[in-house]
């Protein structure tokens, strides 16, 4: 990745992030740099402010307040709705502020960033991968992953779009969400819902905090990821899940998750409820806390695709090691398949799973009020309906493992 000045997030005390004094400074850099750029220069620049003024092709504002500016072969810029910035700075780079009082900064070969809704702020600062070949083919048409950051509803695409969500009850006005993305390749997403913070800070690294409010992802490592609330994507499996979400944007909202990654090639998800926390503090582990995906295991069923979401809260689970795992309540989204025949206690609440050591996993659930305690390396704990099991030790397993069943 090309260097890029320093920013400093400070870690979650960066969830009250403004987009004003990070917008600031890469403005007054950009509009330095456009100040020096001649006339004749190859690259395509553009300004435009307040509908009524503009410069250059690629810029679009449409009201009173937005600003918009863009520097670099075929990047371009849109704020529209009113009181709106959108800046790209870097060939290919693309930004869009829409609705009323958003930010939006791309900088980087291909870095895309989209505020949409109120007052959300979309940060994307990373290259994406240049195709072979000459400068000026990268700069037209950069491939590869690019570096990615939305914050609020995607759906919003005008102005006008706002005012319709609210009136007609269709979605909320997603606000004050904020989405940074940090690294080449990064990606983070915060919305469908409001007062989400995303933030990926690493190479391909992955961040989302969507779908309820006042979830929180941080991603601190190279191709990890994080997730808090839920990952639409897995929600596919189940079609009567996804088909009541799309009838009613607020009929699955899951508030108040944190899921947090320091880590190379790890994952910490925190889903499928309310008030789950997923740790991970090392290379190649995993953390999951949160509900399950329910199906029934009838042929007819599985092929219709039935099913429903179980919701789990309150949930904990934390990993620090390497190539380790901890999974509390129902798995964080993982299918779970249940027979019409038998009664089932679904319930995944207030479930802890805890490791301390590499190559250790922990289980707590399903069931509620079950903790699974690990400290040691090669070592398991599994607990369920409200047990209370610890190992401590290396290969240490409880409950003991049947050799004779693993042969």
């Amino acid at each position: 990745m090309a260097k890029h000045a320093r920013v400093r997030t400070g870690g979650i005390a960066s969830k009250r992030l403004g987009g004003g004094f990070v917008v600031g400074a890469l403005a007054s850099g950009a509009l330095a740099v456009g100040a020096l750029t001649s006339a004749g220069d190859a690259d395509a620049s553009c300004v435009s402010a307040g509908g009524w003024f503009s410069i250059g092709s690629g810029c679009t504002t449409t009201d009173r307040g937005d600003f918009a500016i863009a520097i670099g072969e075929g990047a371009t810029a849109t704020a529209s709705g009113g009181m709106n910035t959108a800046i790209s700075f870097g060939a290919g780079a693309i930004t869009n502020a829409v609705g009323k009082g958003n930010t939006a900064l791309g900088r980087g070969l291909g870095a895309t960033a989209g505020a949409y809704g109120n007052y959300n702020t979309a940060v994307a600062i990373g290259d994406a991968t240049a195709p072979a070949g000459d400068a000026t083919a990268a700069a037209r048409a950069p491939s590869g992953r690019p570096t990615t950051a939305f914050a609020g509803n995607p759906n919003v695409k005008t102005a006008g779009d706002v005012t319709k969500l609210a009136a007609d009850g269709s979605a909320a006005v997603d606000s004050h969400n904020t989405a940074i993305a940090i690294s080449d390749g990064a990606r983070a997403a915060a919305g469908a819902g409001s007062n989400n913070f995303a933030a990926a800070m690493g190479d391909r690294s992955g961040a989302t905090a969507a779908n309820g409010n006042g979830n929180l992802a941080i991603v601190r490592g190279t191709d990890s990821v994080a997730v808090a609330g839920y990952d639409a994507s897995r929600i596919v499996a189940v079609p009567a899940e996804k088909a009541a979400v799309a009838a009613d944007r607020t009929a699955e909202t899951f508030n108040n998750n944190m899921a947090i990654v320091r880590g190379n090639n790890s994952q910490a998800r925190a889903e499928l409820g309310n008030n789950n926390t997923a740790r991970v503090r090392g290379n190649d582990s995993f953390a999951n806390a949160g509900g399950v995906i329910v199906r029934d295991d009838t042929s007819t069923n599985l092929a219709a695709g039935g099913g429903a979401v179980i919701r789990g809260n309150n949930n904990s689970a934390n990993v620090r090691g390497n190539n380790s795992r901890a999974l509390a309540g129902g798995g964080g989204g993982l299918k779970a398949f249940v027979s019409t025949a038998r009664a089932v206690d679904l319930s995944t609440n207030n479930n802890r799973a805890s490791v301390r050591g590499n190559d250790s996993v922990a289980v707590a659930g399903p069931g509620s009020d079950s903790r699974a305690r690990v400290a040691g390396d090669g070592s398991s704990a599994t607990a369920r309906d409200g047990q209370k099991v610890t190992s401590r030790g290396n290969g240490v397993h409880n409950p003991p493992r049947n050799e004779e069943a693993q042969k």
